[in-house]
């Protein structure tokens, strides 16, 4: 039992230090500190390779970033339209 709450709260201070130290924007929320809670170093593992990966936990969502396959999804759609 020990062990499982050690390993969650250095789950969470290595969120807030990764924060600090390497990337700092990766959101800290409600769904990051669960996920490092529950997940302990290997939760924050997860998080911090989804996140440099692009994949989840970015701060801005690729559809308002205009994201290429958002973008090309689109040009699809409008041709198809056209078309029909």
């Amino acid at each position: 039992m020990r062990r499982l709450i050690i390993n969650a709260i250095l789950g969470v201070i290595l969120l807030f230090l990764t924060n600090l130290v390497l990337a700092d924007d990766i959101p800290i929320n409600l769904l990051t500190v669960i996920i490092c809670a529950i997940g302990g170093v290997i939760g924050w593992l997860v998080i911090l390779i989804l996140h440099l990966l692009g994949v989840a936990f970015l701060e801005e969502p690729l559809w308002r970033k205009g994201g290429r396959h958002l973008q090309a999804g689109a040009a699809i759609d409008s041709k198809c339209r056209s078309r029909g």
